[in-house]
């Protein structure tokens, strides 16, 4: 008599439990691969292969998702240890920021629009307030040093990212009859700089040479505050 065949059950992969910080994580790597434009909630919770009513129970709606990658974002900064010299904390500050930035080249546009505080952005100003005021400034001038940095790094990242390296004309198309850049050659200053530009482009040294210009501007901003003391 044969034995009755028995099914094989098959297991199915379970599906890792939704979190507020696997939602955030997803939405990182959304806006890191698209910009903010790309991510919505549609899109997050595709992403997630949920449906997006099921997002709100660990989210309240966008503003929510941007606090939270405004925190994840900030969490990668480090911080100064709060025995620093005054120019070595900003120093630190600002330079770990860029390169946070260079990561997520969206984020400078989310900083300064988030209103609700959060314990990682107090957390950050805090440091650089406790090491300013420690080192002898108001807790108004250690303010403004903060908003010019911020301001600058801010600016910085912004406007290196919306440079597009790679659809930058190379010598022979700056020498062609259909350039678009042609009226440059117009502003003789302007087009001294482009070529320069353009050489640093084909020397594969425009990283450092932003690099070069990132350290002048904070060295710049420490000398005008230093020449106040």
């Amino acid at each position: 008599m044969k034995k009755p065949k028995v099914k094989k059950q098959i297991n199915k992969p379970k599906r890792q439990a939704l979190s507020k910080d696997k939602i955030l994580r997803k939405a990182l790597e959304i806006a890191d691969a698209g910009g903010l434009a790309s991510l919505s909630m549609r899109s997050l919770a595709k992403q997630l292969n949920v449906e997006a009513m099921s997002l709100y129970k660990h989210i309240k709606n966008k503003e929510d998702v941007l606090d939270g990658l405004a925190d994840l974002v900030i969490l990668e900064m480090k911080l100064a240890p709060l025995d620093s010299n005054w120019k070595d904390a900003i120093h630190i500050r600002s330079h770990s920021a860029r390169e946070v930035f260079r990561k997520h080249a969206w984020a400078p546009a989310i900083f300064e629009s988030r209103i609700v505080p959060s314990e990682a952005r107090l957390e950050y100003i805090e440091n650089i307030f406790s090491i300013l005021t420690a080192n002898g400034f108001s807790i108004t001038k250690a303010y403004r040093i903060n908003l010019i940095v911020d301001s600058y790094v801010y600016g910085f990242n912004v406007q290196e990212a919306n440079w597009r390296f790679d659809s930058i004309p190379d010598e022979q198309i700056m020498e062609s009859d259909d350039n678009p850049f042609k009226l440059v050659e117009n502003y003789p200053k302007t087009f001294e700089f482009m070529k320069i530009f353009l050489d640093n482009k084909h020397k594969n040294q425009l990283k450092k040479m932003c690099d070069e210009d990132f350290q002048f501007g904070i060295e710049q901003i420490i000398q005008g505050i230093d020449d106040e003391l």
